[in-house]
């Protein structure tokens, strides 16, 4: 996937795969893809062997370009991943030792792994949604019965942790609920 930013504003998301992003004097906002896609991605890399050049060059990650502005990438909210990895594990993708397994891989490599930055003469950051966002998601979440209590509380706990703690818990209670 390529995502052009060029003298303007522009948002999108980051595809778990095959990513170019190129921002020249303009702000362009992306949104991060879940754990459960970056899982997904990461098993099907491991499947797959590389060539030669794309091993030197590093193309298996994306490549995201700032040149003269500004790129923000956006996590998404406990709740979206929470979501998203519930999903991952009732689909039966994965088993969960294999998810466990492939969970540890990523959070070892982190999203640096995933894609490579290059700013010249701009900025290139990561957001995080603010608590309040957070809290609102997750009791919204609550209400529509997607996340029980005990869930709740463990999530809300984990809002403003780092995140390889968050990933475990949202790891750990995906799996509670299969």
């Amino acid at each position: 996937m390529f995502h052009l930013t060029f003298f303007a504003a522009n948002e999108g998301e980051i595809s778990p795969s095959d990513f170019t992003s190129v921002t020249f004097m303009g702000a362009t906002e992306l949104k991060r893809p879940t754990m459960a896609q970056r899982i997904m991605r990461l098993r099907g890399e491991r499947q797959r062997k590389r060539g030669w050049y794309e091993r030197l060059m590093g193309r298996s990650r994306g490549l995201i370009l700032t040149a003269f502005g500004i790129t923000e990438l956006h996590r998404p909210s406990l709740m979206e991943e929470y979501s998203a990895m519930r999903s991952l594990i009732a689909s039966g993708a994965l088993t969960p030792a294999e998810l466990n397994q492939l969970l540890e891989r990523l959070l070892a490599g982190g999203a640096r792994d995933e894609w490579l930055t290059l700013t010249f003469f701009g900025a290139c950051g990561e957001a995080t949604f603010k608590r309040e966002r957070q809290l609102k998601a997750l009791n919204a979440g609550h209400n529509t019965g997607q996340i029980n209590s005990e869930h709740l509380n463990q999530l809300r706990d984990v809002i403003d942790a780092p995140v390889a703690t968050s990933a475990a818990v949202i790891g750990r209670l995906a799996l509670d609920v299969a």
